[in-house]
């Protein structure tokens, strides 16, 4: 968990990437990115998350070939907030707006400063916001060729402040 938390709160590609490593390890025997990434697969599945249109790579996501859905991440938020065993930790592990990591600097104000907690993803062809605003899920998907950043910025924390306001 503290691993994660870390890992989590400021986006740290190397730390996701051995997890992934560490996890192929653990479970197949194997501590290859490969290896891993099937047993990421294999836990989403078993989590009844929809992995159809899910291909992972690599642990830190940077890979282009890499691929999610916003089906899969809620269906993961969902899993994990209602795990006993992972909720806390998982939930610690994600930035905190206005407060800390990847979000310290947005959502800076009410409602939604600390009220926002979630994982961002950022590449030059696509930006992500993924987490818990108030008492809903959400997870917010921006991708194409030449992203605008500061304009998918906008109109994810518009929409994460939006449920923040109706909780």
């Amino acid at each position: 968990s503290t691993i994660v938390r870390l890992m989590g709160k400021d986006s740290d590609n190397f730390a996701a990437e051995m997890l992934v490593k560490a996890t192929g390890a653990f479970d197949a025997g194997r501590g290859t990115t490969a290896a891993g990434a099937r047993t990421v697969v294999h836990e989403l599945e078993e989590r009844s998350v929809p992995t159809d249109d899910v291909v992972i790579v690599d642990g830190s996501g940077l890979s282009l070939r890499d691929r999610t859905t916003t089906s899969a991440l809620v269906a993961t938020l969902v899993s994990a907030a209602r795990d006993p065993r992972i909720a806390a930790p998982f939930r610690a592990s994600l930035a905190i707006g206005g407060v800390d990591g990847t979000l310290r600097s947005r959502f800076t104000t009410r409602p939604a400063r600390g009220r926002v907690r979630a994982k961002t993803g950022t590449l030059n062809e696509a930006s992500s916001l993924s987490g818990y605003a108030g008492k809903f899920v959400f997870s917010v998907l921006v991708n194409g060729r030449a992203v605008d950043h500061s304009l998918a910025h906008e109109v994810q924390d518009r929409v994460a402040t939006a449920l923040v306001r109706r909780s």
